[in-house]
This record gives C-alpha cells, structure tokens and sequence, in this order.
C-alpha cells in the first residue's frame, strides 16, 4: 500500500493591514472647530464691536461710502475669515492676501486669522484692517491655533 504525499502546508493569505482613521477624524473634529471658532468670533465681535473699538457705529452718517481694506499677511497654510456689511466670508491662503471692500454707511468690520494646528512653534500670520486707507488695527498670532483678531469701524 502506498501512502499520498501530504500536502504542504499553505498558509492564509495576509490580510491587507487596516488603516488607523484616528488621524482623519482628529483632522475633521480639529477643522470643525475652528471654523466654529472663527464663526462665533466674528458674531461676538460683531455683537460687541463698539465696545471694543471705543465708537458707536450707529452715530456715523448712513449714506457715506467707505472703502475697507482686509489685509493678511502670511507664509503659512492660513485660514481666515472676515465680515463687512453683514456678509461673512471664510478663505485659506498660504501667501499675503488683500481684499478691498466698499461699505456704505457706518458698520463694525473684523477679520479673524487662525494659523493652521499643524504649524510649527514658528508659523506667524497677522491681519489688518484699513478704512478710507488709514490703518485702524493690526495684530498678529504665532505657533500652532494661533489667532490674530481686528476689528474697526467704518464710522
């Protein structure tokens, strides 16, 4: 009687190797929160605006047109949001930005400059605003979240 040669052994063939998604939503809680940040900055200082630049907006003249300049200035991935006549608009940048805007009558502005989480202790960027082109604030933020906030008034 012959013995059948036993078969070799063959082992299972390897899974593909899962990929850890703790990275992916640590980036999308970390995004959602700031923009959630800079939207509730902006409400806040649009809310309280006068106090913190000294004037009443509603004593200005209604039909005075004014032109405001958003200035960003940066060599980092940098998000930004800035509100004029009501209108808020978000952009991200990685190099100076400016926007001019015309405004009638007299309104609170700001712009809000968060640096990205990602950025090394080095990362700056700065944010200014000029009404009638007379600068009326600038700031700046370093490292890491950092946050620059203006504010102005075109009154």
């Amino acid at each position: 009687m012959t013995v059948p040669p036993s078969m070799p052994y063959v082992p299972p063939a390897p899974q593909p190797a899962k990929r850890p998604n703790g990275f992916l939503i640590a980036f999308v809680i970390a995004a959602t929160v700031l923009l959630v940040g800079i939207a509730g900055t902006i409400a806040v200082i649009t809310v309280l605006g006068t106090d913190w630049i000294g004037k009443s907006a509603s004593s200005a003249p209604t039909n005075v047109e004014h032109t405001v300049t958003f200035k960003v200035t940066t060599a980092s991935k940098t998000g930004f949001a800035y509100q004029a006549d009501g209108a808020v608009l978000n952009e991200t940048v990685s190099a100076d930005w400016t926007k001019d805007a015309k405004v009638t009558g007299a309104h609170n502005v700001s712009l809000v400059v968060t640096l990205n989480f990602l950025d090394p202790d080095t990362a700056s960027a700065s944010c200014e605003i000029l009404v009638d082109g007379k600068s009326q604030m600038k700031n700046s933020a370093t490292g890491a979240n950092g946050m620059a906030i203006c504010v102005a008034s075109t009154s």
